[in-house]
């Protein structure tokens, strides 16, 4: 019998929930890569709709499919399931109903290997409902390639790239580096908890262009939810936790701009829909970002609006609002 060659051994997470009109698509497109040494975790978070027993016919079909069944407790429990039961020496997250490129493991694979990085990240593509997957080349031309040392990752968090840093899927990951992280259970907004903890624990990251990764946006799916106040706080309370810990990082208040970019998108929602008390407490720690951004060299027009939040928080909200409008 010839030898198994000294390829590493990939798990693949992918949380369910009543998906079985995609869920053949995406195990599909890991069953089909190009690198055939993956274990893939199929977490059926209590599916209603035939998703469990498609998981468990690919089970049957393909040995390297492992099926955990669980009551419904939503995608981060699921998440946090696979997991505790990934043996690979390295895991990578795909929703069910997206999808991957057959080289999405493979080419993530050798970027760690040539760059000598713990974790590499893909950009994606957006899908609408109902494509087709395709089979066209996932990038075009030579892709761009950036290699971020740990702090240089964490700031790639508050700029332009913050989606496709932030979201769990699109990366390989080594298994270390989820030693001890837990997906939080109840929240929306899940992966701005972890995703900077995640990638900040790597000595090197590796980041390329290529569009290996296909994000299928359906109507239904909470990235194209409608406006909801409860989630917003839940991202404002990610973002808070993710400014302290670049502050203790050593790299200074730059994290707290996108808390109050948000405080700020919030503050008439909240102003008109939550009780005095909420109102006061948002408007305290509002401030409090805005004291905290002092240190910070902004742009004048946004300096004299913060400093406004100082003098009236009421005021400086319709100034805000008033700006917003005509900016757009």
């Amino acid at each position: 019998m010839a030898e198994r060659p000294a390829e590493p051994l990939v798990s693949v997470v992918v949380p369910v929930f009543e998906v079985a009109g995609y869920l053949a698509t995406c195990v599909e497109s890991i069953l089909g890569q190009t690198h055939p040494y993956l274990e893939v975790i199929l977490v059926d978070d209590g599916s209603t709709d035939g998703s469990s027993e498609l998981c468990d016919s690919f089970a049957r079909r393909d040995g390297r499919v492992r099926v955990i069944h669980q009551r419904h407790e939503g995608v981060s429990v699921a998440r946090n399931a696979g997991i505790a039961a990934a043996t690979g020496t390295h895991l990578t997250f795909v929703d069910s109903d997206d999808w991957i490129a057959p080289t999405f493991v493979a080419r993530l694979l050798s970027l760690l290997r040539e760059r000598d990085a713990d974790a590499a990240v893909c950009h994606y593509t957006r899908v609408p409902d109902g494509a087709v997957p395709s089979t066209a080349p996932p990038f075009p031309g030579e892709p761009a390639i950036r290699v971020l040392e740990p702090d240089e990752t964490l700031l790639a968090f508050l700029g332009p790239d913050y989606p496709t840093m932030t979201v769990a899927w699109g990366k390989l990951l080594h298994r270390d580096l989820l030693a001890g992280i837990q997906f939080p259970a109840g929240v929306r907004h899940e992966d701005d908890f972890v995703t900077y903890r995640i990638l900040h624990r790597a000595h090197r990251t590796v980041v390329t262009s290529e569009r290996l990764y296909s994000y299928r946006q359906r109507a239904s799916s909470f990235m194209a939810s409608e406006f909801d106040v409860a989630s917003r706080l839940h991202r404002l309370e990610a973002y808070r936790e993710r400014a302290e810990y670049v502050q203790m990082a050593g790299l200074g208040n730059v994290a707290y701009r996108p808390l109050l970019d948000e405080q700020l998108a919030l503050r008439h929602h909240i102003a008109h829909r939550g009780d005095e008390e909420s109102r006061r407490r948002f408007d305290r720690d509002l401030v409090s970002t805005v004291r905290k951004l002092r240190t910070t060299r902004q742009p004048v027009l946004f300096r004299a609006l913060t400093e406004a939040y100082l003098v009236s928080p009421r005021y400086a909200d319709m100034v805000y609002r008033w700006v917003m409008r005509w900016r757009h």
